[in-house]
């Protein structure tokens, strides 16, 4: 490097006073130095610098009161209001020596600003080519407060070029207060997807004891990623999850859930407690135009997720099933096969009902046109099947295949505008490996076929409508009234006794008959339903053999269904109203009566929830009162949040109360404090429906670009 330098330099004589002339070393074309100061004075290959000492490079600029450089290799040490400029790097110190052309160095009572966002002060502070900075006794924080709202004092940190913060021995404090030790963390200054732990969550639970639950995150590839965690409590065991999630080309992907707990032998138990739960889903593409599919969802004992997973509705529903599924479709055809396992458990009477399908196959045409307004379809399909209560309480299970083939042909009509038809004639083909013994009621290896046809007539119409304008003349709303009949008719079976599905035979002859209001809006040229309310009903001309012949009103079955009712109301799309209803001629009660409602977004994060069920079987009786409690139910449950910026407070809330017991079941909340660059959550859940009603609270942070741990077994809203 050559520095032109001009006349002789020589020593300022104005003492740096205010106001005195500043000398300037410009470089030599091509050069990329130059240093400005009150005094400069050069000794062979060393320039001193001093007084506002400003020295620019094409990478480096560096401010102090005092600078010794060397011009051949660029070392400079720094004294006195020390300023370093690096990109968006920025470091204050009392002393520096560093290299201009390579950036290292060291820095003495140092602090700095890096992005993104990274606010630091240090007794020391070095620039490697290994490590954007390294730091010795140091505090950090992305608050840009005087007293930040938290930070780390951390013995050793290293700012990695990949984004990452390496500490060492970091205390998290809250304004001033200690609140966490860590010996080791790594914290991502970037937004997208980093390596490191999470965020602790720590709480207490009366039947439990204390909690704490850690995760780590795996940012593996772009396409993948994972989360390790584990649950303790104190007064139980310790669990152990891992999260997979995958995504690759042509639409395979996937999540893989695993999670195990190692319980403390308790009062009552035999043996120490070991559960395992199982949660998987997979799809993806495969030659020849086929899709394959896969699921498990998967719990060693009912008794154990009902105990412990904090989700109320996962936790209610003691399911387990896993399947999987091959599937092809091409013009008007489709192929599907499927292996699956459903099992639903009944905590009332402490048994299951098993149904396997190993395989069931399906082929299907659709709607292939043979002459104008004549089309042909076909169904098909084989199931090898197994059904039945786990511990007997139905009898033993029942295993046999069946084979069941049906071509259609549908003339549908529509030459009329008010009005509008289809008429459906099947062939029947099904033949049963295994049949029912009339005299004993029990599955014997006799296989069985039978045939018969079907047919089916629907209108709809004569439909009657009004439109009703604005003032303006433009069409607003259109109301629409529309009436239907469906008739259907299966032919008789011979040996129908010895048939035998999981939901029954039934031979159908009957007339259902409804009618349907629409009331449609139009705006900003879009036209949507925003109001209909429908009533229907069934009349069995053969009740013996219809669908509720199982069932007898003064020891003859019915000719009348149940009337349904049914109201949307969807105004806006912030508000919306469904209402469900069926009324028992027989009984003359509402047998279900259904309500869901919502106002508000839940994006925006201010809005209301509510489901209300009441079901009862109004058709059994003298049945044991256990089993007929599995069809009757009376709850209301309701979902809210609210956002309040002026508090910076988010509240969310959940409940589920039954009626007919007169308690809640299950009630939790979530509360959010936003702290500016620091939030903090308290989660409070209730669980009445556990063996023990169980008080739960957590408490966890959240600190910038480090969200919280994962929770396998957690869970909030409907």
């Amino acid at each position: 490097m050559a520095l032109v330098l001009g006349p002789a330099v020589h020593a300022d004589q104005s003492g740096g006073k205010p106001g005195a002339a500043t000398q300037e070393l410009q470089p030599a074309a091509g050069e990329g130095l130059s240093v400005k100061a009150r005094t400069v004075e050069r000794i062979g290959e060393r320039i001193v610098a001093s007084g506002d000492v400003e020295i620019e490079t094409a990478e480096v600029e560096l401010l102090a009161d005092r600078v010794e450089l060397n011009i051949r290799t660029q070392e400079a040490k720094a004294e006195g209001n020390v300023v370093i400029i690096a990109g968006s790097e920025v470091v204050r110190a009392e002393r520096a020596s560093l290299n201009l052309r390579t950036g290292s160095g060291s820095f003495e009572k140092a602090s700095g600003l890096a992005q993104p966002t990274f606010i630091f002060d240090a007794e020391k502070v070095a620039k490697t080519p290994q490590a954007r900075l390294e730091l010795e006794k140091a505090r950090f924080t992305i608050c840009t407060q005087p007293v930040p709202r938290w930070s780390f004092s951390v013995r050793e940190a290293r700012l990695r070029h990949d984004g990452y913060l390496v500490l060492k021995d970091a205390v998290l404090k809250i304004k001033k207060i200690p609140v966490l030790y860590v010996p080791y963390l790594r914290y991502p200054l970037e937004k997208r997807r980093a390596t490191g732990f999470l965020m602790p969550r720590i709480g207490f639970s009366g039947a439990k004891g204390t909690y704490l639950s850690q995760s780590f995150y795996l940012a593996l590839r772009p396409n993948m990623d994972a989360t390790l965690g584990l649950e303790l409590y104190s007064a139980r065991g310790i669990g152990a999850a891992i999260e997979y999630r995958y995504l690759f080309a042509a639409g395979t992907k996937g999540q893989i859930n695993l999670y195990h707990f190692n319980g403390k032998k308790t009062a009552g138990e035999t043996e120490p407690r070991r559960e395992t739960i199982v949660r998987l889903n997979h799809t993806q593409s495969l030659p020849l135009g086929f899709d394959l599919s896969a699921d498990v969802d998967y719990q060693s004992s009912f008794a154990f997720l009902r105990e412990y997973d904090d989700d109320f509705r996962r936790a209610v529903t003691a399911t387990r099933s896993w399947q999987g599924v091959l599937s092809r479709s091409w013009s008007r055809f489709n192929f599907n096969a499927r292996v699956s396992s459903y099992e639903t458990y009944f905590s009332e009477i402490g048994d299951s009902i098993v149904n396997k399908s190993l395989p069931q196959v399906n082929f299907n045409i659709f709607r292939v046109k043979i002459i104008p307004n004549l089309f042909f379809s076909l169904s098909s399909s084989y199931n090898n099947f197994e059904y039945g209560w786990s511990g007997g309480t139905g009898g033993p299970s029942r295993r046999l295949a069946q084979l069941s083939i049906q071509p259609s042909l549908v003339f549908p009509f529509a030459s009329i505008p008010w009005l509008t038809a289809a008429f459906k004639v099947n062939g029947n083909l099904n033949s049963y490996s295994r049949s029912v013994d009339p005299g004993t009621g029990t599955l014997i290896d006799t296989p069985l076929t039978i045939m018969n046809y079907s047919g089916r007539i629907d209108l709809a119409g004569p439909v009657f409508y009004r439109v009703y304008h604005g003032r303006d003349g433009t069409p607003r709303f259109k109301h629409i009234i529309e009436p239907s009949l469906a008739y259907a008719y299966d032919s008789p079976v011979d040996e129908a006794e010895r048939i035998y599905t999981v939901s029954g035979y039934f031979q159908l002859h009957q007339l259902t008959y409804g009618l349907t209001n629409r009331l449609l809006a139009k705006k900003n040229g879009q036209v949507r339903e925003v109001l209909s309310f429908s009533l229907s009903q069934t009349r069995y001309f053969s009740p013996e053999t219809g669908p509720l012949s199982r069932y007898l009103i003064d020891g003859r079955p019915p000719r009348l269904s149940e009337g349904t009712a049914s109201l949307r109301y969807y105004p806006g799309e912030d508000f919306f109203l469904d209402l469900k209803a069926g009324y028992n001629p027989y009984t003359r009660r509402f047998s279900t009566f259904s309500l869901s409602g919502g106002l508000g977004s839940r994006q925006a994060g201010n809005f209301v929830s509510v489901n209300w069920l009441k079901s009862e079987n109004a058709w059994m009786a003298g049945v044991d009162p256990v089993l007929l409690a599995l069809s009757n139910r009376h709850e209301v449950s309701v979902f809210t949040g609210v956002k309040l910026p002026v508090l910076s407070l988010d509240l969310l809330a959940d409940a589920a109360y039954d009626l007919r017991e007169g308690k809640f079941r299950y009630t939790g909340g979530k509360f959010v404090y936003h702290y500016q660059c620091v939030d903090f959550q308290v989660d409070l859940k209730v669980f009445n429906f556990r063996s023990s009603s169980e008080v739960q609270i957590k408490f966890s942070i959240g600190l910038g670009s480090i969200s919280r741990a994962a929770e396998f077994l957690d869970g909030l809203g409907f």
